[in-house]
């Protein structure tokens, strides 16, 4: 798999994580505040999950600190 194609992967990843929170689904929430504690309890008004909430969710739980971390490392694997 190409190194573009594993990132559009784990954007699809991010989104099905979002729709599942926006959902209920308490595994997806588990999910987020394991990585960002801020949402243990569940966002109200000005504190809603975003798709950035997400890809960052998903950064971590590969290894990277952050969405552009990820981004970074999977464009320069795709030059070597």
């Amino acid at each position: 798999m190409s190194s573009v194609s594993e990132l559009h992967h784990l954007k699809e990843q991010a989104r099905d994580l979002l729709r599942a929170c926006h959902a209920g689904d308490p595994l997806a929430w588990k999910r987020v505040t394991l990585h960002l504690p801020r949402f243990s309890r569940r966002p109200t008004g000005d504190q809603r999950l975003l798709l950035a909430h997400a890809l960052f969710v998903v950064a971590r739980e590969n290894g990277f600190p952050s969405w552009p971390r990820l981004k970074a490392a999977m464009s320069s694997s795709r030059r070597s």
